[in-house]
């Protein structure tokens, strides 16, 4: 399932791509996305979504945004 989503963060647009091979429903705690070139593994750990990454160069702020943009699409 390749979703293409937007976002606008900061006054700048950005545009992702959920990659989950699973269907997104509620409880789910890690979401695979393309964000520009980047493939991206969200996690979800103490309120927030966070890259599982270590060495992620992109905002920790946008990766939550992201998530919590995912959460109110699939109403999670």
């Amino acid at each position: 399932m390749a979703k293409a989503l937007r976002i606008t963060f900061k006054g700048t647009d950005y545009s992702f791509t959920i990659l989950s091979e699973q269907p997104i429903s509620k409880g789910i705690s890690k979401v695979p996305i393309l964000l520009g070139d980047k493939t991206i593994t969200l996690v979800y750990s103490n309120g927030k979504w966070l890259s599982a990454e270590q060495d992620s160069e992109i905002d920790d702020y946008l990766l939550d945004a992201i998530g919590k943009a995912i959460g109110l699409r699939y109403r999670f």
